[in-house]
């Protein structure tokens, strides 16, 4: 692992349709496709069997064509190089829509622990 402490959740949707979620923890690749070997899997005749590739590295998320071939779009746009994400983006592949979330759980973690430290002073505002 590099460190990363990101939670990556993906809200699937086919068409209109939300279908599934997937999350996924402080993991530093995910593969997307139709294969057994893909991390988060669709299906379809579109859908190769390791279609998109999202890497986390230094909290940073991209979105990844292995094919380079304009088959996976990013809010509408077609992908052909490594392109960072956030919260917010829409990837599409085939018939399915990923829209993507990203959280700290490093920062989620530490703001819980300092808020319930009795021990930790907070300073007034002025």
């Amino acid at each position: 692992m590099s460190g990363t402490k990101l939670n990556l959740i993906f809200d699937i949707f086919e068409g209109d349709q939300k279908i599934t979620r997937y999350e996924y923890n402080n993991t530093d690749s995910i593969s997307i496709g139709s294969g057994s070997s893909a991390i988060l899997p669709l299906s379809g005749t579109a859908i190769k069997e390791i279609h998109a590739l999202i890497s986390i590295e230094s909290n940073v998320v991209r979105l990844i064509n292995p094919a380079s071939d304009g088959s996976i779009l990013c809010n509408d746009d077609i992908v052909t190089q490594p392109i960072n994400l956030k919260t917010g983006d829409s990837i599409g592949i085939g018939n399915y829509t990923l829209k993507l979330t990203v959280t700290d759980l490093g920062f989620a973690t530490e703001e819980s622990t300092q808020m319930d430290d009795p021990s930790v002073e907070s300073e007034p505002l002025q």
